[in-house]
């Protein structure tokens, strides 16, 4: 056996039972030896004792010798049969049952279960067994020869190495003991990454404020804590410098909260802070909880050494709710989960809000959750009912000729009537459904792609795509299968994807784009300028096209930064030969600036037209 066939008590790893291994060896070396000398001095010799215990202290020397090269198993494989072996022999010779050494085999079997493992453990108490019944059974044939004591020193040395041997094992197994509950606790309630306590350590704590039988109506704050844009940082320079990131920001927390506050790394790059004592006016606790996270927000927002990677500024958007809920006079009462959904809805605002803010929960967020689950039940039931209508905007070139379009989509709600994107496809995004809601668009995208009159014109057609909806590990063979199907031209399908979605995972989005490029489907980068790409991982992207955002091209008369951020796009685009749609187009000077700089560019705006049920748009551009 190798040192690589390790059985499951995996010896190279364990201090303790190496440390058993060697304790053992010595003990068994010097008292074989010693008990060996004590019987050369009696008279007469009973040398078959001698070379018994002799036998036993020599293999106490070699696995001494053996844990000495490191050869921790076969060091205790030695120890524990040879010894089982001897002592079986000195017992057999001196009293089977009735002999003293039966006192060693409760010793080996404990030695056996630390160092062997089980299955040994188990031949080891086997062996034994049957040696006993062999013992009982020649006895009361008179085959066993009676004990003899004989030299009172030797056994007193014999009883001496087995006490100190239990005793040793039990307290190294107690020691052990500890330390792995230790251990466990620590892999319960701490973070490995940044040493600070975890999820479940937050629970706990929360559940203790809830049940404390402290003040009446004492109040403590959860406050949720959200890095900006972290994913983006991970993904553009690497998991590794990502990590350190996150060990520096826990640093810097530990350095910016109260002493007796409860600081904890939720997951990835969440934290949370426990304010405990705020007391017991609702008000004023909100305040201080709000002081406290805006103190917090802006340490943050000072440089952050990531260890010879020079510095990093960033930012983290903080969801604060009281708790316990029931502390808080006029506040329906709730546990430890309520308070957990309260912050996190207020996390989800100040990051709605744009970021490097803190949001506290009040009661109309609660009712904005209950309208947002209320439209998404009637979204899933409206796509199944058929109740969603596609809407199409035209692009154009700079004579006004229509290139093609972009879909979009709207709700033609039986109560409420036509109802917008904006008001339903954030809801979408949080759920499952946009995937659905995108799978939708994109059959009916491909169908009128596959109608004869939209093929003749040659017309493109663009369709937005979700990031979770590009992720879904289906969407690819999908599309495939829908092309396929309606018999679209994929050439003429551009899909439209956000910075964002591709730099939340880039060999992923790549490989997508990469499979679905093979078809003739083309890609455009919607909202260009908006996002945090480099033009080092733009060059990798399979894209053809760009899209200004609107926010730009609306301002480009009357802000200078937006201006040359859109001459620094078209000269972006033109290096890489990319066409170029400008979005939110609304007057004729600002297509005149940028049909001066550009003359390629297409349109798509208001001045041009308006998004039109898709039947309206099909006669109108079909005329």
């Amino acid at each position: 056996m190798t040192d690589v066939a390790l059985p499951a008590s995996a010896l190279h790893g364990d201090a303790t039972a190496q440390r058993l291994v060697r304790i053992g060896a010595w003990a068994v070396c010097i008292a074989g030896c010693a008990i060996a000398a004590m019987m050369l001095a009696e008279a007469p010799v009973r040398w078959s004792h001698v070379v018994i215990n002799l036998c036993a202290g020599l293999a106490g020397g070699a696995s001494l010798l053996l844990a000495r090269g490191r050869r921790w198993h076969r060091a205790a494989q030695v120890l524990v049969w040879c010894v089982w072996a001897t002592t079986s022999l000195a017992a057999a010779v001196n009293g089977g049952i009735h002999s003293p050494n039966v006192l060693s085999y409760p010793v080996l079997i404990i030695f056996a279960g630390w160092l062997l493992g089980i299955r040994a453990t188990l031949w080891i108490a086997g062996a034994t067994g049957a040696l006993f019944l062999g013992f009982v059974w020649g006895d009361a044939r008179g085959w066993i020869p009676t004990a003899d004591y004989g030299s009172r020193a030797a056994y007193l040395v014999y009883y001496g190495t087995v006490l100190m041997l239990t005793t040793m094992v039990t307290l190294l197994s107690r020691r052990s003991y500890r330390r792995r509950v230790a251990e466990a606790y620590r892999a319960a309630y701490f973070d490995p990454l940044t040493g600070l306590r975890n999820r479940n350590a937050l629970m706990h704590r929360l559940e203790d404020l809830q049940d404390s039988p402290g003040p009446i109506h004492a109040l403590h704050a959860l406050v949720l804590l959200d890095l900006d844009r972290f994913a983006t940082f991970n993904h553009a320079r690497s998991n590794d410098l990502g990590d350190r990131l996150l060990r520096a920001v826990a640093q810097r927390l530990q350095g910016l909260l109260p002493g007796d506050a409860l600081l904890v790394r939720v997951a990835g790059d969440e934290f949370a802070v426990v304010l405990h004592g705020l007391g017991a006016d609702a008000a004023r606790a909100g305040r201080e909880a709000l002081a406290c996270a805006d103190t917090v927000l802006q340490g943050l927002c000072q440089p952050l050494a990531i260890g010879g990677e020079g510095e990093v500024r960033l930012t983290a958007s903080a969801g604060i709710a009281l708790h316990p809920q029931h502390g808080a006079p006029g506040v329906p009462g709730g546990g430890v989960d309520e308070t957990l959904r309260r912050a996190g809805t207020a996390l989800r605002r100040a990051k709605e809000q744009g970021g490097g803010r803190a949001a506290f929960f009040e009661q109309g967020m609660a009712q904005a959750a209950e309208q947002r689950f209320r439209i998404e039940r009637e979204l899933r039931q409206a796509i199944q009912a058929g109740e969603l209508r596609l809407y199409l905007q035209s692009q154009v070139d700079r004579e006004g000729r229509v290139t093609g379009a972009e879909t979009l989509v709207r709700w033609q709600h039986p109560q409420r009537g036509l109802v917008l994107p904006a008001a339903f496809i954030p809801v979408a995004e949080e759920s499952d459904l946009i995937v659905a809601l995108g799978d939708w668009v994109l059959a009916r995208a491909c169908a009128l792609l596959a109608a004869p009159g939209w093929r003749a014109r040659g017309l493109s057609l663009s369709v937005n795509v979700s990031a979770r909806q590009f992720r879904d590990t289906g969407f690819v063979p999908r599309l495939q299968a829908l092309l396929a199907q309606t018999g679209a031209d994929p050439a003429r399908l551009t899909l439209e994807v956000t910075e964002g979605l591709v730099m939340d995972d880039f060999d992923d989005a790549v490989a997508k784009m990469h499979a679905l490029g093979a078809l003739g489907v083309a890609f455009a980068l919607d909202d260009f300028g908006t996002g945090y790409s480099s033009l080092a991982y733009l060059k990798r992207l399979p894209i053809h096209e760009l899209k200004i955002d609107k926010s730009f091209v609306q301002d480009v008369l009357h802000d200078g930064s937006d201006a040359a951020l859109v001459e620094a796009i078209l000269r972006v685009a033109d290096r890489f030969g990319l066409r170029v749609v400008a979005e939110g187009v609304e007057t004729e000077a600002q297509a005149g600036f940028l049909a001066e700089r550009a003359p390629h560019i297409l349109y798509q705006g208001y001045l041009f037209g308006r998004p039109l049920p898709q039947e309206e748009w099909l006669a109108a551009a079909m005329a």
